[in-house]
C-alpha cells in the first residue's frame, strides 16, 4: 500500500500481479470517524497527516470544523483499518488536543503527535503527545505561548530537538531570519534539546530543519550564523542560509559550517 496525501488521502494498492486499486478518502466521517463532542455532526471533517506503523497499520490525524479556529485546527488521532475501511479512535479514545504532525521513532516504539493551535494572533499553544506503542502508555505536554515548527526525535527516542519561532506576526525585513532568507515571515528562536521524560530543556543556537545522526552525537541543521570574537555562534541578517553540524561533547557542543543548502539528512 502507498499512502498519497494532498488535501485528501489516496490509498493505492500496487501489489505485483494485481491491478492498481485506489481508495479515495475524502471525508473521514464517511469511513466511521466520530466526534462525540461536536454539536453539528453533519458539518465537514477532513484528514491530516498519516503514516504506517511497523505492523502495517495506518495511523492518521483528522480534524473537524468544530475543532478549528481563526488560527488553525486541533487534530485528533485515528487508526485507519484499510481492510474494513474504518477510522477508529487511536488507543480507544479521541485525543482532544493534538496536532497534524506525526513522528515515529527509529525503532518504531514511540509515536509522537504534535502541532500548534492558535486561538488568536496572540494566543497559541503547542501540544505534544508521546505514545509508547509497546505498552500503550502515553504522556501529553502543553506549551503555552510557544510555537513549534519541527520536532526531531533522537535515535532511541530519549530526546527531541525543538525548532521554534514566533507564533504570530507579519513579515518584516529587520528580522534576521527573514532578511537572510531562512524563513519567509517570523523570527526563528534557538533550537532546544528537550529531554521529554525529565521534561528539561537546554538552549542551543537558532535554526531549522534539524536532523540527528544515527549515533546521536551530531545534529545537522539550517541557519544563518557567524562566530563572534568570544567564540559564540550568533544569528546574522545576511544570507544565504547554510547547513551546520552541531557535535555534542562532554563539555557542551561545537559547531561547524558545512555548505549552503537545505533539507539536510544523514546517510544511514
Amino acid at each position: 500500500q502507498i499512502l498519497v496525501m494532498q488535501d485528501e488521502w489516496w490509498l493505492v494498492d500496487v501489489a505485483a500481479g494485481q491491478p492498481v486499486r485506489a481508495k479515495h478518502i475524502v471525508d473521514p466521517q464517511s469511513w466511521g470517524a466520530t466526534w462525540l463532542d461536536v454539536t453539528d455532526p453533519d458539518s465537514s471533517a477532513f484528514t491530516g497527516k498519516g503514516l504506517f506503523l511497523a505492523d502495517g497499520s495506518l495511523i492518521g490525524t483528522a480534524t473537524h470544523l468544530w475543532d478549528c479556529g481563526s488560527g488553525g485546527c486541533s487534530h485528533r488521532l485515528f487508526r485507519f483499518n484499510h481492510e474494513t475501511l474504518r477510522f477508529d479512535p487511536f488507543g480507544g479514545s479521541n485525543f482532544t488536543n493534538g496536532g497534524e504532525q506525526l513522528v515515529l521513532s527509529d525503532d518504531g516504539r514511540l509515536l509522537v503527535n504534535y502541532g500548534s493551535f492558535h486561538v488568536g494572533c496572540g494566543m497559541y499553544t503547542t501540544y505534544v503527545n508521546v505514545t509508547d506503542l509497546t505498552t500503550g502508555d502515553g504522556r501529553s505536554f502543553a506549551f503555552e505561548q510557544e510555537s513549534f515548527y519541527e520536532l526531531a526525535l533522537s535515535p532511541g527516542g530519549n530526546q527531541f530537538i525543538i525548532a521554534q519561532g514566533t507564533g504570530c506576526g507579519s513579515s518584516v525585513q529587520d528580522v534576521w531570519s527573514v532578511s537572510c532568507g531562512l524563513f519567509d515571515s517570523f523570527k526563528i528562536y534557538p533550537l532546544q534539546l528537550w529531554d521529554w521524560q525529565a521534561n528539561t530543556r537546554e538552549t542551543l543556537v537558532p535554526g531549522l530543519e534539524p536532523d540527528w545522526s544515527d549515533d546521536r552525537k551530531h545534529l545537522v541543521f539550517r541557519s544563518c550564523l557567524a562566530q563572534a570574537p568570544d567564540g559564540q555562534w550568533k544569528p546574522i541578517e545576511s544570507g544565504p542560509p547554510w547547513l551546520y553540524v552541531l557535535s555534542f561533547d562532554a563539555g557542551g557542543y561545537t559547531i561547524q559550517p558545512v555548505a549552503i543548502g537545505q533539507s539536510p539528512s544523514w546517510q544511514p
